[in-house]
């Protein structure tokens, strides 16, 4: 029964050495039987023959899976010929392999039976690829997303006609089905072990793309009928027993074989592309091959599988070409995020700065003090604001996912939120109300720099839909449960349930006509969530058209325990540590080419008692040092004469000023400046405008520094 001469061995040895998952279903959805790769890719265990007798995709995969694999199979069966679909399998850890899948219904006797070939080909890759450009990969209907091209498509595949199983052989299960012969299969049954052949040759003869055999030589030992149509012969005996140098021209017989002969060296399973003419139409064939042991002459045989790649071909160009047009796109977008960066924060550094000097003349102007209070701090969110549209953009959510916890007090947060809304709606019938529950534990750990923008954003939103009534937020604390509860309600224009689901979505407003009346980027919701889930918490809305919107907002928040407590009170007491840095006879120099920002920086440095020089240039800076001695200099990257960061190299460079700490600025900080600045010797880099902690810490750093050096 296991001869060289036996037929049937050797049809069951190419079709179980098939270098890519193949499986023969019949016209019911039940498996007949399947070869040794489709065990190792899809059900990751070794190969036991006529284990999946008789199993539906049901047996095998996840149900909603298993309906999509079965419509395919179906509908492949309706429209005869190979059809081809993109198919995935979802495994355990929720990963997917995506495979596309050529299918084949063969009729194999009367007409009253047929079998279902599949042969798959991995493309995952392909299908992260798309992924990577923002492509759904499976639509609304759970299909994949390309299916649609393959459906419309009018390739036609050409396939040979099929071979059917002769009538002495199908007599003898006329009158039951297909599969209740194979459950009686029995090796030592000569009529069983007939069977069993007809149907594996009729596998491989009408398979949907070439299969070929070569032995140890690379001469052909099997092809098929696909591959008897695209070389123009009239039947397979024609070319068995010959290698492709004696039927195929040498410029393409002689690349073929090198080939073959790199895969008959190793086990390993090798893919190449052939691009092919049929029909003087431009074609391109997939092909896989391995090599594998002849258990019956102790030799080698290579196995071969070439399918028609040629629609599939041309997306994966197409998917390249778009991933090169998205990593141009993307330094586009860094130049207009690194542009739009330093042309908004220079401004509001120099507000601030105008800011500061009217400051000054307060104790003249009394009245005065809360508006100019009230003006720098919304300046200020403005700036907070910014930030975070251009941290959604970049996509730069490591910057919340550090999670910088500090101690928040809750009730400032929500007081100082609603004071920057109280001007804003001085003149609307619109009122804005705080009710905070008496047990919110006035310190909880947490980000109070990200909870503020959420409350802002939030309460920013209410108010804008609102023409009239009340916006409310009300805070609760779960104390069991160590969560923080923000509800915001209005009583505005409100929210379909349709359109519920879109808001929290980037770039997303409702109302998209150029004359509306609510203006916005469509990012502020969107920041929200971002930011929520990024905390580990859950935002959630409760809305209907015309009766107003309510969110509801649950944080992870611990109460800050007395250790903690301890640690940082008193630890941050302003006159004190600048009594500790302050030498009224060191100088400061600063060179800035914007004025209102130079001003800005020189009235918070001033406030530490040192005496400030500002310059314009580069080359005015390098003039005042040659007559002056400075504790420290504040340097611009932006300078009209030349950049602050070649200015930097070339005090580095000095020996004079190699010591001297420097500060750079810019309002365009971008990685790869801030690596350059410190690794060619630069003190710190900060984006415009500095805070007055962040000056204080360089002070601070400085005089620390210069501790340990006379120690």
């Amino acid at each position: 029964m296991s001869s060289i001469n036996n037929k049937f061995d050797m049809l069951r040895l190419y079709f179980d050495s098939l270098p890519t998952p193949v499986s023969v279903l019949d016209e019911n959805g039940f498996y007949l039987y399947c070869n040794e790769a489709f065990y190792e890719s899809f059900l990751k265990t070794s190969y036991k023959p006529f284990s999946l007798l008789g199993k539906r995709n049901s047996d095998l995969i996840d149900e909603s899976t298993a309906k999509i694999f079965d419509s395919n199979h179906h509908l492949a069966q309706k429209l005869g010929g190979t059809q081809c679909f993109e198919e995935s399998i979802k495994h355990p850890n929720g990963e997917h392999d995506y495979w596309l899948s050529l299918k084949k219904p063969v009729l194999i006797y009367n007409g009253k039976n047929c079998l279902i070939i599949s042969v798959f080909i991995n493309i995952t890759q392909r299908k992260l690829n798309e992924k990577k450009l923002g492509l759904d990969i499976f639509d609304q209907n759970n299909q994949l997303f390309l299916n649609y091209i393959y459906a419309n498509q009018s390739l036609n595949y050409l396939d040979q006609g099929s071979k059917l199983i002769p009538k002495s052989i199908s007599d003898q299960f006329a009158q039951e089905s297909l599969l209740s012969c194979l459950k009686r299969f029995d090796f030592k049954d000569e009529k069983s072990i007939m069977l069993m052949r007809e149907l594996l040759e009729i596998t491989l003869l009408n398979f949907p793309g070439n299969i070929y055999v070569k032995d140890d030589e690379l001469r052909l030992k099997f092809i098929n009928l696909n591959l008897v149509r695209d070389l123009g012969i009239e039947k397979p005996s024609d070319i068995i027993n010959k290698t492709s140098e004696d039927f195929l021209p040498a410029d393409v017989a002689l690349p073929l074989k090198e080939d073959d002969l790199k895969v008959m060296a190793s086990n390993q399973l090798f893919s190449f592309e052939e691009p092919v003419t049929l029909n003087g139409e431009e074609r391109c064939y997939l092909s896989f091959k391995k090599s594998i042991n002849n258990p019956y002459d102790k030799g080698k045989l290579l196995v071969g599988i070439s399918v028609d790649y040629t629609i599939q071909k041309q997306l994966d160009t197409n998917i390249k070409q778009a991933i090169n047009s998205q990593n141009l796109n993307q330094k586009a977008k860094e130049s207009f995020i690194t542009n739009i960066s330093h042309d908004i924060r220079t401004p509001i550094t120099g507000m601030l700065g105008l800011i500061s000097e009217i400051k000054k003349e307060l104790t003249q102007h009394p009245e005065l003090e809360n508006k100019i209070t009230t003006l720098e701090s919304l300046t200020k969110e403005f700036l907070n604001f910014f930030n975070s549209i251009l941290e959604s953009v970049e996509n730069k959510d490591s910057v919340v996912a550090k999670k910088v916890n500090s101690i928040c007090n809750v009730r400032n947060i929500v007081n100082s939120s609603i004071a920057l809304f109280k001007p804003s709606i001085m003149y609307q019938e619109v009122s804005l109300n705080a009710l905070i529950a008496n047990d919110v534990p006035n310190h909880l750990i947490g980000n109070e720099k990200v909870i503020k923008r959420i409350v802002i954003n939030v309460l920013g939103n209410a108010i804008k839909f609102s023409h009239k009534g009340e916006v409310k937020i009300i805070v609760t604390y779960d104390k069991t449960k160590a969560y923080l509860n923000i509800i915001v309600s209005d009583q505005g224009i409100g929210i379909s349930e349709a359109d519920s689901h879109k808001i929290f979505e980037r770039f997303t407003k409702l109302d998209l006509s150029p004359n509306s009346q609510y203006k916005g980027s469509g990012l502020g919701l969107f920041i929200v969530k971002k930011y929520i889930d990024l905390l580990g918490g859950t935002i959630s809305v409760k809305s209907k058209l015309g009766k107003g919107s309510t969110f509801s907002i649950k944080l992870p928040m611990k109460e800050a325990d007395n250790n903690v407590l301890s640690k940082v009170s008193g630890a941050d007491e302003f006159q004190s540590e600048v009594d500790l840095i302050v030498n009224k006879e060191e100088k400061i120099l600063i060179v800035e080419d914007n004025k209102l920002a130079s001003l800005a920086l020189k009235n918070m440095i001033e406030m530490f008692g040192f005496q400030v020089l500002v310059v314009e240039t580069g080359k005015k800076a390098f003039e005042a040092l040659e007559t002056n001695d400075f504790k420290c200099l504040f340097l611009d990257i932006g300078l009209p004469d030349q950049s602050g960061m070649d200015v930097l190299l070339e005090l580095k460079k000095n020996v004079q000023y190699k010591a001297l700490p420097v500060v750079m600025l810019s309002g365009d900080i971008t990685k790869e400046n801030d690596l350059f600045c410190i690794k060619n010797g630069a003190t710190a880099v900060y984006t415009k405008p500095i805070q007055k902690d962040q000056v204080k810490n360089i002070f601070l750093k400085l005089e620390e520094k210069k501790s340990k050096n006379i120690n």
